[in-house]
């Protein structure tokens, strides 16, 4: 460059000007565009941010209509139904006000790239329709708020379709929609960083040819506007790793940081990892009491005490909902990592006090160790919820480690649910019956429908070793449906044929009481089969689980009554005893179990705990059968005691359908061979 101006004569004077006049209207424009591409990026980071921002508030606020109409319809008092019932109407008008401003947005900007008719089509398109969801959501919400007050069990008809809008239908669609802005927050994350280097990059090359011409008053301007860029970029990249309620670590980061952990570097070290996973025992319970805004807060607490265990060496992550996991990257001892895990029990354990209210808050741990238990991200998050699983079967506010019988029990029951599935498609599960005979009435007063698993590989298999699975898993349902319609069918041959079997008993547990449309369902499957409701007995197996106050479960028990179908307790006298605090009749038998009459004729303490047993269930009008019996002389002790009913194996065996009826026809009616001993029935096949 100097050579070429030593070149120069004075003659090239205004040549050289005119070139340096036009270096600098090139640098100018280039400077402008710079500076016009560094504005765009910034704005589309903030606008990007705003938007993934707005919908989590939309996601949120479709679980918080749902949740707020459960709390109306479960409110103890009318003013609280009220109050519930107001928050309800604000949810809905603020989750109706950004939806339509949103889906107005979607629908105007379609055409601009793939991204936005990606959007477009999940919001006004088959299969997500995710307008239209929303809007069914906000429409059924206002109908059980319309309802609710003076109308709850009306209302209630609503709350179902709500629950599955918005589980299945709104936050599945809201999430596609989350991960395509998150998408885009990532290339917009990437597309600032280069707009950065190459704007730094200019300036520095401006600088070195104009520095004495157009260099300072640039220089603040663009170090301002350099300073947002990456006060956005920061923004964004905290908003994506973040939880927003909590500000830990969110689930994305940790899950990325278990991968980073995992692989090997190019030395081949391994890290020796330890996962801290816990959650809140009896949260749910807080959260319904309190409410949501309650549960909020107090998770924000829990945020901010598990803040403090982050560090050079560990993070704390919430992953979702009242779940959290503490990830340890340094080497530990066992007793470090139980140490750590006694000080979190320890700062969790202290009271909070929210809103002016005191909770008392425990928590159980899971540990898993990386190489040592788990080979993967993905197996050692396993690993610790199967460690925290365990840590609440030992009672709660405690932590367990992840042991190999917990591995090989979650394989178990994988392969378990597996084959469940299988059975479920195949037809595998099919019911038996079990009479129950009568002495006061010397007839048979109706058979117990059980269910038994012909397994292809394992042979029959009975409930106990299946039946906890399914419902903890979810497949009861689905399970019950299949085993009640076959017996229906049973049933309603033996009506039609006039063959007495009394009352056709089936066992129900109280989560599918309380399920919506379970009763029209179970009535309905009868009536087509042709077995009257009157000939239906419904037998709750775990009343315990019925608390005083769930109006909805005696609402459906009353529901049942009214149809003609009786309903029996299994867990007598305990879940008794639990629910006649309520002040509730709504049963008419009990079951006393095998073990308060097991060996009754030779134990004479078995004998007073049943009479008092016996003379309680008089008090309150209720029959008393007796399951379980195994001998004719434990037969004849209880019959002493006033008991007239009794099922077991030694009046007759679960049977098959054909040989059920065969023994029923045998045994329509039998006598009492003296007033002190009962002839048994003889027993087909």
């Amino acid at each position: 460059m100097r050579s070429l101006f030593r070149n120069l004569g004075p003659q090239s004077e205004f040549k050289i000007r005119i070139a340096y006049l036009t270096a600098l209207s090139a640098m100018l424009v280039l400077l402008g565009a710079s500076y016009f591409l560094m504005n765009v990026s910034v704005e589309r980071g903030q606008d990007d941010s705003e938007i993934l921002q707005n919908i989590s508030e939309q996601r949120m606020l479709s679980q918080r209509i749902v949740l707020l109409g459960e709390r109306a319809l479960h409110a103890t008092s009318r003013q609280h139904r009220i109050e519930s019932l107001a928050m309800l109407e604000n949810a809905i008008e603020t989750m109706e006000r950004m939806h339509t401003q949103f889906a107005r947005q979607v629908n105007a900007a379609r055409d601009d790239d793939a991204a936005l008719q990606r959007l477009y089509d999940i919001y006004f398109s088959s299969p997500d329709q995710l307008d239209y969801r929303i809007r069914s959501l906000i429409t059924n919400a206002r109908q059980l708020g319309r309802l609710a007050p003076d109308s709850p069990d009306t209302a209630a008809i609503y709350l179902g379709p709500m629950e599955e809008i918005a589980a299945s239908q709104v936050l599945p669609a809201m999430d596609q929609v989350i991960g395509i802005y998150r998408q885009q927050a990532r290339s917009s994350i990437a597309a600032i960083s280069n707009v950065h280097i190459l704007i730094i990059g200019l300036s520095l090359a401006l600088l070195a040819v104009i520095w004495l011409l157009l260099f300072r008053p640039l220089a603040n301007q663009i170090e301002r506007r350099t300073r947002e860029l990456i006060a956005a970029r920061d923004e964004m990249q905290y908003a994506a790793e973040h939880d927003g309620l909590t500000g830990l670590a969110n689930r994305e980061f940790a899950i990325k940081l278990l991968h980073d952990a995992t692989t090997p570097v190019d030395t081949g070290e391994v890290l020796n990892i330890a996962v801290f996973h816990l959650d809140l025992d009896n949260f749910k319970k807080i959260n319904d009491g309190y409410g949501h805004l309650y549960g909020d807060k107090l998770l924000e607490a829990v945020g901010a005490r598990l803040d403090r265990f982050s560090n050079d060496d560990q993070v704390a992550c919430r992953m979702g909902g009242d779940e959290f996991i503490i990830i340890r990257t340094a080497e530990s001892t066992q007793d470090e990592l139980e140490a750590i895990a006694e000080d979190i029990l320890a700062v969790l354990d202290r009271p909070i006090d929210i809103l002016g209210v005191t909770s008392q808050i425990k928590s159980s741990i899971g540990i898993a160790r990386y190489p040592r238990d788990a080979e993967s991200a993905e197996d050692l998050l396993i690993a610790a919820d199967l460690a925290l699983y365990d840590a609440k079967n030992q009672g709660k506010g405690t932590y367990a480690w992840f042991t190999k019988r917990l591995g090989i029990y979650h394989q178990d029951t994988r392969t378990l649910e597996g084959d469940i599935d299988r059975g479920l498609r195949d037809g595998e599960f099919r019911p038996v019956f079990q009479p129950q005979i009568s002495v006061a009435t010397r007839r048979v007063v109706g058979v117990d429908v059980r269910i038994r698993w012909h397994h292809r590989d394992r042979g029959v298999l009975k409930p106990e070793l299946f039946l906890a699975l399914a419902a903890n898993s979810g497949r009861m349902p689905k399970l019950n449906q299949i085993i009640f319609a076959q017996a229906f069918e049973t049933a309603g041959n033996w009506y039609r044929e006039g063959l007495d079997f009394g009352l056709l008993s089936l066992t129900v547990s109280s989560h599918e009481l309380q399920r919506h449309g379970f009763i029209e369902g179970l009535t309905g499957t009868a009536r087509n089969h042709g077995v009257p409701a009157s000939h239906l007995a419904a037998e709750i197996a775990d009343t315990l689980a019925i608390e005083a106050q769930d109006e909805s479960a005696f609402a459906a028990i009353n529901t049942m009554r009214a149809l003609g179908i009786q309903v029996e307790i299994d867990d007598f006298p305990t879940g008794f005893a639990s629910l006649v605090q309520s002040g509730a009749n709504v049963f008419d038998r009990v079951k006393i179990d095998r073990q308060f009459i097991s060996d009754i004729d030779r134990n004479e303490r078995s004998r007073v705990v049943v009479e008092a047993m016996i003379h309680l269930a008089n008090r309150f009008d209720l029959r008393v059968i007796a399951k379980g019996m195994q001998r004719r002389a434990e037969i004849d002790a209880l019959h002493r005691l006033g008991c007239t009913e009794f099922q077991g194996n030694a009046i007759a065996p679960a049977m098959p359908a054909e040989i059920a009826q065969q023994w029923l026809v045998a045994n329509q009616s039998f006598a009492p061979a003296s007033t002190d001993m009962l002839a048994m029935p003889g027993q087909v096949g």
